[in-house]
C-alpha cells in the first residue's frame, strides 16, 4: 500500500509545542490482524430437518436451497453487531460441500434464521484456501470482516495428526455446551477477525502506522471504554492491540505517542472510516519500556507490606508476575518461576501480584511451595502497568526502569541470563 502523505502546511512544519492544525486520516480495510493468533469454528452435522441446536437448544429454521447429493454442516461466527437477532453473539452460516476445497457457503446475514433472505456475504481470497465473511451490523455501514481459513492441509496437521485429537479435546466443552453434533475436527475452520482498519501515514518527519480497532466485535469503531486506537510501525503486516505497546482505549482524551511526540484523538468514524488527530502538549503519562517503575504498596498475602520500588537492587533485575489461581496458562508457567525463584535469585528478583480468591492462591502457593514474594494484585496495579492478559510479565533493570512491558517469560529469562541489568 502507499503510504498517505499529509501535506504541508496541515502538520508538523514548525517546532513541536507551536499550534498545529488537525489532521483527517482517511483508514482502510486492509485485512489486517493485530497478531496471527486465531480461534476454530467447529461445524455441526445438518440432518436436513431444518432445525440446528445453539447452546443446547433447538432452534427451528428456514433452510436455504440445499443440494441433497452433498454433505452440509453448520457453523457460528462471532458478532455482536445486532443484539436483537436470532442470537445475540453470533452468526448462524450453513456449508455445503464442507469436506472438500471448494465449499459453498450460506450466511445468515440478517440473523432471523431464515437463510433465504440473505445477500451472498463470503468471497474466497484469491488462490488460497481462506474465505472473507462480511457482516454487516444494524447499521449497514458497520461491516465486520471474518477470515474462515482450512488447516487440514497444514503441513503440521499432516505430520502430526494427533493435532486434530488436541483441538477436538479442547474444543470439547464448547461443542458439548452447543448440543450438535460435530463433525470430525480436520473439517472446522480456523477463524480470523480482521476488525482493524488502519493507514500507514507521514507525519513531518515521523512515519508510522495508525489504526483503529473493534475490540467488542460490533461493526463499530468509536465505542468509549471498548475500541482503541492502534499505533504501529509504517507499512507493518501487523499492528499490536496491546495497551503496552501503544494501544489507547477510546476516551474523553485518548492520546497515543509516536517518537517524542503526542497527538489527541478528536473523533473516530464509526464505521471505520477515518480517524482524525492533532499534535498535542499534554502530558503522556501512561508507562512504556524505559520509564521509570511506579511505586506501589504492595500488600502481601502474608499480611506483610512492602513498597514496589524498595524491591530494586542494582545490579539485579526485577520481574513482576501477574497471575491468578483461575488462570491455566499461569499454572502452566509455575515451574519455570520456580527455577527463577531457586536458580536465579543472585540475578532477578522476583514477585507475583496475585489476581481472584487470595485464600485459593495461598493454598496454591503452599501446596506448591512457591516460597518468593507473593503479593495482591488491584485494578489499580493492573492499569498502571497496562495488564491485557493473564499470565503478564514486566521486566525492570537494576536502575528501576521498565526494560520491556509485556514481555514474554522466555525472553525475560533469556535477558536475564545473558546480560546484567545497569
Amino acid at each position: 500500500m502507499q503510504p498517505l502523505a499529509l501535506s504541508l502546511p496541515l502538520l508538523v512544519s514548525s517546532p513541536i509545542g507551536s499550534a498545529q492544525e488537525a489532521v483527517t486520516i482517511p483508514l482502510h480495510f486492509e485485512k489486517k490482524m493485530g497478531s496471527e493468533s486465531h480461534g476454530f469454528v467447529p461445524l455441526y452435522e445438518y440432518g436436513g430437518d431444518a432445525r440446528i441446536m445453539h447452546e443446547g437448544q433447538a432452534h427451528a429454521i428456514v433452510a436455504p436451497a440445499l443440494d441433497p447429493e452433498v454433505e452440509v454442516a453448520y457453523g457460528f461466527v462471532y458478532f455482536a453487531g445486532q443484539p436483537d437477532g436470532a442470537f445475540d453473539r453470533e452468526i448462524l452460516f450453513f456449508v455445503e460441500r464442507y469436506e472438500s476445497s471448494a465449499p459453498r457457503f450460506f450466511v445468515d446475514l440478517n440473523n432471523n434464521l431464515d437463510l433465504t433472505d440473505d445477500a451472498p456475504a463470503v468471497e474466497r481470497e484469491g488462490e488460497s484456501d481462506n474465505f472473507l465473511v462480511t457482516l454487516r451490523a444494524v447499521n449497514p455501514k458497520q461491516t465486520f470482516t471474518v477470515r474462515l481459513s482450512f488447516f487440514r492441509d497444514d503441513p503440521m496437521v499432516i505430520k502430526h495428526t494427533e493435532i486434530l485429537d488436541q483441538i477436538s479435546l479442547m474444543m470439547g466443552g464448547y461443542t458439548a455446551r452447543m448440543g450438535g453434533v460435530p463433525t470430525l475436527p480436520g473439517h472446522w475452520f480456523r477463524d480470523q477477525r480482521l476488525n482493524i482498519r488502519s493507514s500507514s501515514v507521514r507525519v513531518g518527519e515521523r512515519s508510522f502506522q495508525i489504526g483503529v480497532y473493534d475490540e467488542n466485535c460490533n461493526g463499530s469503531y468509536a465505542d468509549p471504554g471498548e475500541d482503541l486506537v492502534l499505533i504501529g510501525e509504517f507499512e507493518g503486516e501487523f499492528l499490536p492491540t496491546g495497551r503496552s505497546d501503544g494501544a489507547s482505549y477510546l476516551c474523553a482524551e485518548t492520546l497515543v505517542q509516536v517518537g517524542d511526540q503526542t497527538f489527541e484523538v478528536l473523533e473516530v468514524g464509526p464505521d471505520g472510516g477515518f480517524i482524525r488527530i492533532v499534535p498535542s502538549e499534554k502530558p503522556y503519562t501512561r508507562l512504556k519500556n524505559g520509564s521509570p517503575l511506579p511505586d506501589f504498596e504492595l500488600a502481601l498475602l502474608d499480611g506483610e507490606s512492602v513498597a514496589l520500588r524498595s524491591l530494586i537492587e542494582p545490579g539485579k533485575y526485577l520481574l513482576i508476575d501477574f497471575w491468578g489461581h483461575w488462570c491455566t496458562g499461569c499454572i502452566q508457567s509455575l515451574p519455570m518461576l520456580k527455577h527463577v525463584a531457586s536458580e536465579l535469585e543472585e540475578k532477578v528478583t522476583l514477585v507475583s501480584l496475585h489476581n481472584g480468591d487470595h485464600d485459593k492462591a495461598r493454598k496454591l502457593i503452599e501446596s506448591q511451595s512457591l516460597y518468593w514474594i507473593q503479593a495482591e494484585s488491584s485494578e489499580a496495579l493492573v492499569e498502571a502497568f497496562l495488564v491485557d492478559s493473564w499470565p503478564s510479565y514486566i521486566l525492570v533493570d537494576g536502575e528501576g526502569r521498565i526494560r520491556q512491558l509485556n514481555i514474554e517469560l522466555a525472553e525475560a529469562l533469556k535477558i536475564i541470563t545473558e546480560s546484567r541489568p545497569r
